[in-house]
């Protein structure tokens, strides 16, 4: 993700939580500028739906902070959207970073829960947390231009074609079968003329 600039970066992390399947997102960047000073502590508020175990639904509401550094994210860093949830009570804060949170910043995020006991949770997504969730996001990998190792070919692809590959196929052998079973069998061979010499 070193290639990406904050302003791209918090808009990579947008579109991740989309795909990820969350709801009413607001990307809370307020200027035109690279930095965000008038975000209110947080890039992106969002909704997760969950489901309790008799079937009722609720929506959890999530603020997140995007950090695009090269290296580790300090403290100061983050103390702005836990102080901003301190204040406006969502139900999770999220930290989602292009690297690393540094030492001190998870020491800083441990005492911060065992001294002051938010009614929120705290979560840090770093590069490894990252890699894992865009996996299988061809399309999105190859919009923010990832490098993916395992898929060399992915930058030659187009969007549509990654999109196809990436949803399981809906068509069976047995069903392709069938469709052809049930055709005139002079319209059949004309269709399959080709596929008969190979």
């Amino acid at each position: 993700f070193d290639h990406m600039d904050p302003t791209e970066f918090e808009n990579f992390c947008y579109d991740l939580l989309g795909e990820l399947g969350f709801n009413n997102l607001d990307w809370r960047k307020g200027t035109g500028k690279l930095a965000s000073p008038s975000d209110s502590g947080r890039d992106i508020e969002g909704e997760l739906e969950r489901e309790d175990i008799d079937g009722t639904k609720h929506f959890e509401k999530w603020f997140v902070d995007a950090k695009c550094y090269t290296a580790g994210v300090p403290p100061k860093a983050i103390e702005s959207v836990l102080a901003w949830a301190q204040s406006e009570n969502p139900d999770v804060v999220l930290i989602i970073v292009s690297n690393f949170l540094s030492n001190p910043s998870k020491d800083y995020l441990k005492r911060y829960v065992e001294k002051r006991r938010p009614h929120f949770k705290i979560k840090y997504w770093e590069k490894p947390d990252l890699e894992k969730f865009t996996l299988s996001k061809l399309s999105l990998l190859k919009r923010y231009e990832i490098p993916n190792p395992n898929l060399p070919f992915l930058r030659l692809m187009h969007r549509a074609h990654l999109r196809y590959i990436a949803d399981k196929p809906k068509v069976s052998l047995r069903f392709f079968f069938n469709i052809l079973d049930r055709l005139d069998p002079e319209k059949r061979d004309y269709l399959m003329e080709m596929c008969y010499y190979a």
